[in-house]
């Protein structure tokens, strides 16, 4: 999971991808990785650019479920915006700072690959958490 850590952050409303859950606190990304714009729908390994960190869980027993209703994100505003992550799959060392790393998924870090490169390691917390900033956001 993801939570603000230091910088500046938006709070902005997308609609959403229907009928696909969310979970609160994971990153999201335009639907088509960002080629058509709105809806978001959750990031996931294949994504090259990301949005922000999703702030609502939306379920398959939610009546919003199969339509496009707005949900919040959390959105940074400048590469300073950086974000921990208590979901690093693989160990985190203090060697990774400065470099860039992939998603497994919506909800965790992949520090062992280095294809998309859509996070940087700002900080080394302990072997499965650390402090990231998106390498290439949608500032909006």
């Amino acid at each position: 999971m993801f939570y603000p850590a230091s910088g500046d952050w938006d709070l902005k409303y997308f609609r959403k991808v229907a009928s696909t859950a969310f979970t609160a606190n994971n990153l999201v990304a335009f639907e088509s990785n960002g080629t058509g714009g709105d809806p978001i729908e959750p990031a996931d390994a294949d994504d090259t650019i990301l949005l922000g960190i999703g702030m609502k869980t939306v379920a398959s027993t939610d009546s919003d479920y199969a339509s496009n209703t707005r949900i919040p994100v959390m959105i940074p505003r400048n590469k300073a915006s950086l974000m921990e992550c208590d979901n690093v799959d693989g160990t985190l060392v203090q060697a990774d700072e400065g470099l860039l790393v992939d998603l497994t998924n919506a909800e965790s870090v992949n520090r062992a690959a280095s294809s998309t490169d859509v996070l940087v390691v700002d900080k080394f917390i302990s072997t499965t958490k650390g402090r990231f900033a998106f390498n290439l956001p949608n500032f909006k």
